[in-house]
């Protein structure tokens, strides 16, 4: 419910059936029409404060990617993007990190995530002494303190990434 008051002798009060949310409309003008003699009209602007009420998402949940062995380096292996419906920085402004929580123990020192979404490789993999795979998870997160957090932490998604290391056969066949 918005109350006005027009020279502080009437009150005015508006009641919404349905919620504003900044996501569909950040900005309402309300005209009024008051029908005394003679007729009071005029207006004005309600101005919606985004909250940090959404979460970043992904288009998709998860995905499978390949590196070949033997390739020494730091290498650009995805750069992935999640989008946040808010509509106000810092509300709307994403970053990412590696979940090490919910990351293979193996993949935590190979892989590195970098805060724009830039996923690289930081070792030399060999299919016949390493893994053959590796699971990691990327954290998307949003740049405030989410509107219903006790503790103060941003709103997150996981994003899981399933990387196989392709063999290049550089194994001689045995004798």
């Amino acid at each position: 419910m918005v109350s006005l008051n027009a020279a502080n002798k009437n009150k005015f009060s508006f009641v919404f059936f349905s919620g504003l949310h900044a996501e569909i409309q950040i900005l309402y003008l309300i005209y009024i029409r008051v029908l005394v003699l003679p007729p009071l009209i005029g207006s004005t602007t309600i101005h919606i404060i985004d909250q940090n009420d959404q979460t970043p998402t992904f288009d998709i949940r998860s995905i499978i990617l390949s590196v070949v062995e033997n390739e020494s380096g730091t290498r650009v292996i995805a750069v992935i993007q999640a989008f946040d419906r808010d509509v106000a920085y810092p509300n709307n402004f994403v970053q990412y990190r590696l979940n090490v929580n919910l990351s293979d123990s193996d993949a935590i020192g190979n892989f590195f995530v970098a805060s724009n979404g830039t996923v690289w490789t930081n070792a030399t993999f060999d299919r016949e002494s390493n893994n053959t795979s590796y699971r990691i998870f990327i954290t998307a997160y949003d740049g405030a303190p989410a509107w219903n957090s006790p503790n103060g932490m941003p709103n997150t998604q996981d994003f899981q990434f399933d990387v196989q290391v392709i063999d290049v056969n550089d194994v001689p066949p045995g004798k």
